[in-house]
């Protein structure tokens, strides 16, 4: 896969372009100087080595990495496809060997109708601060954080080994049975 960084000018152009106060794009300004550069993954450039596994089980060559796609299961080894619930970019390489859309490989939560759902109703506003009603009772309590109970002594440097877990048994000798 191959990374593209984007050229600064072009991020100040498009900046100043939908700035719409002087102090705007001072603040635009300041905030590239202190950023790290942005690249982006190029759509010509997702894994080209494909392989059918099965039907809907691939394994895909990336950069000498061999990764398993599983479109049936949406699973992927590099763990992106599962986390997201997008396609990752090694999961967009079988979905186009398959001619598959890819909006079937989307989750619910990223469709339209779901964004639209979730502000169908009315969402209020908040006033300013200083419009609030805070009753009495409330207003002068002061909240303090959970209390933390702080161990004494040296913290624990090993794991506690379950039971369930096979440990390897060593053999203790002396300086003379080496």
């Amino acid at each position: 896969m191959e990374l593209i960084p984007i050229t600064s000018d072009r991020i100040k152009e498009i900046a100043e372009s939908s700035c719409v106060s002087q102090k705007s794009r001072k603040r635009v300004r300041r905030k590239l100087k202190e950023s790290p550069p942005c690249k982006i993954l190029r759509h010509d450039a997702l894994p080209e080595e494909v392989f059918n596994l099965d039907s809907m089980l691939f394994r895909i060559n990336s950069e000498g990495i061999e990764f398993i796609v599983d479109l049936k299961k949406r699973t992927c080894d590099c763990l992106v496809f599962q986390l997201d619930e997008l396609p990752c970019p090694h999961a967009i390489a079988t979905i186009n060997k398959r001619y598959l859309p890819k909006s079937d490989y989307c989750s619910n939560w990223y469709s339209r109708e779901t964004w639209l759902k979730t502000y169908e109703g009315h969402v209020n506003t908040v006033v300013d601060q200083k419009s609030w009603d805070i009753p009495q009772n409330v207003q002068y309590e002061i909240t303090k954080p959970p209390d933390v109970e702080i161990l004494q002594g040296r913290r624990q440097k090993k794991r506690h080994i379950p039971a369930t877990e096979s440990v390897p048994f060593k053999s203790t000798k002396c300086s003379r049975c080496k």
